[in-house]
């Protein structure tokens, strides 16, 4: 089998249709995070009760962009033998990031109420932000693009020199301890974060490798799955748990970096309690099959079961169980469903969300500045229904300006630089 990869656009006919559904389901996943758990910003004046299951739902979702990253550049892109098949690629990435990068950076800068210095945003422009300066508050998320934009230039030499796929997944893990446990040596306590973000996106680069000429089984029945266990994992995940009593065991303390500027340190080492989880994730949107993978999903489907024995123990807590350990049972629902009518209802939602993928990353790094307008705006605010209110126009209004970004500014940027 021929393992050369082929130049080509994400949209090239290779590429799954049901990986932009995933990608434009978790893009949604993180408005909604960011929604719920930034208090007032959507109302100034009104703020439910937190829902605390949501507070580390983002960054599970952000990973999950990692590891569709990683895949999608392994699917998409040749060996870069050649200086100007490397100017290609790096001028691929620059027409899918930049312009739409630039918008949302001035957006932020426009409803922001402070004044940010010349070289604060020339590094925000350059996507230096968090090596050199801070990021711009008014569009946070875009750490998570400095982190890409970091993958997509290691890719190169790993491109370059032929380096297998599953001795970069496992060297990224490796450095990612060693550059914890030596960190007074290393002295770049950002590492580990690079590491542990890349782990996860080699691990889609590993899949694209590995998956290439399978025959493709998708049960859409199983990405809906995907998508309740998803969200009901940031309480679910009895991996995390056991990581940190180990953390807790062994150290006598949870293995955090501390006193470092929080992007540098927002991937953590514990995220590898979520890395089965995104693997299988994926491995179901590309139909992706391996010996024992049926063993393998019923263990990590049924393992955050044992959640459940722990509120038997700790009923005061249950409250706070409720809403994702539903969500939880429903994915499990979901999965071993055999009815032929849901699985035709699970391939229409797919299907119709695929449409989100299409405008994801204009709905991901132009959320934000969109909310902190809105918590600006003090009209029609301070109820309950005020909030419901805003939270429609506001979910219309992203979808909006993403469609306008990705389907008519971006088409026109790519034609200026084809010309």
């Amino acid at each position: 089998m021929n393992r050369n990869l082929t130049i080509s656009c994400v949209q090239d006919k290779k590429f799954k249709k049901d990986l932009e559904a995933l990608r434009g389901l978790v893009a949604i996943i993180v408005v909604v995070h960011h929604v719920f758990v930034y208090d007032f910003y959507l109302d100034p004046y009104f703020s439910p009760e937190r829902i605390l299951f949501m507070d580390t739902l983002g960054h599970f979702a952000v990973l999950i962009f990692f590891v569709l990253s990683g895949y999608v550049i392994g699917l998409s892109s040749e060996r870069l033998i050649k200086w100007e098949l490397i100017k290609l690629y790096l001028r691929k990435r620059f027409i899918r990031l930049y312009p739409i990068y630039l918008i949302s950076l001035c957006f932020a800068l426009i409803v922001s109420n402070k004044t940010y210095g010349l070289v604060t945003i020339i590094h925000n422009v350059l996507f230096t932000q968090v090596w050199f300066d801070k990021i711009i508050w008014e569009n946070n998320p875009l750490w998570s693009l400095h982190y890409e934009v970091i993958f997509y230039i290691i890719f190169i030499p790993i491109s370059l020199f032929n380096i297998k796929p599953v001795l970069v997944f496992f060297i990224t893990i490796i450095v990612s301890f060693l550059s914890f446990f030596y960190v007074d040596y290393i002295g770049f306590p950002a590492l580990t974060s690079y590491s542990v973000g890349f782990t996860f996106w080699s691990a889609g680069f590993l899949l694209s490798f590995y998956s290439k000429g399978q025959k493709i089984d998708i049960k859409y029945t199983k990405l809906i799955c995907s998508i309740f266990l998803l969200i009901s994992l940031s309480y679910f995940n009895v991996m995390t748990t056991i990581w940190n009593k180990i953390e807790l065991f062994s150290f006598g303390y949870q293995l955090r970096h501390h006193n470092v500027y929080w992007p540098k340190i927002m991937n953590k080492l514990v995220d590898f309690s979520y890395l089965p989880y995104a693997i299988l994730i994926l491995s179901w949107y590309i139909g992706f099959s391996l010996k024992f993978k049926k063993i393998i999903e019923y263990f990590l489907l049924f393992l955050p079961s044992l959640t459940f024995l722990y509120l038997y123990r700790n009923q005061h807590l249950i409250s706070y169980f409720v809403i994702p350990g539903f969500l939880y049972i429903v994915s499990i629902l979901f999965y071993f469903n055999r009815s032929a009518w849901v699985e035709k209802v699970s391939e229409m939602i797919i299907n119709k969300s695929v449409l989100l993928g299409g405008i994801s990353y204009g709905i991901y790094i132009l959320h934000f500045p969109l909310l902190v307008l809105f918590s600006r705006i003090e009209l029609f605010s301070g109820t309950v229904y005020s909030y419901i209110g805003r939270f429609v126009f506001f979910v219309i209004t992203i979808l909006f300006i993403s469609y306008l970004a990705e389907k008519k500014i971006q088409p026109y940027v790519v034609r200026y630089f084809k010309n």
